[in-house]
């Protein structure tokens, strides 16, 4: 039996074999085999990118301090 190597990245698919999100020592649930390989990157992008943004919405801004030509510029014009 001779595995061939994908022409495209797009060709590559999973193969049906690890098992995610246990109790105890059960696997609620396995990747299903034929899947492709751009799916679980796109999502995988898609998850990170909400996490960063909820991350953003919880770490509160540092005060912005006045830069040094601001700070000798009279406060009313």
């Amino acid at each position: 039996m001779s595995k061939e190597t994908p022409s495209t990245p797009s060709d590559l698919t999973t193969i049906g074999f690890t098992p995610f999100l246990y109790n105890a020592d059960q696997a609620f649930f396995n990747v299903r085999a034929g899947i492709h390989a751009w799916a679980a990157h796109y999502l995988t992008v898609m998850g990170k990118a909400l996490i960063d943004d909820v991350i953003q919405a919880l770490i509160p801004r540092p005060a912005r301090t006045k830069t040094e030509s601001e700070a000798e510029m009279p406060e009313s014009l």
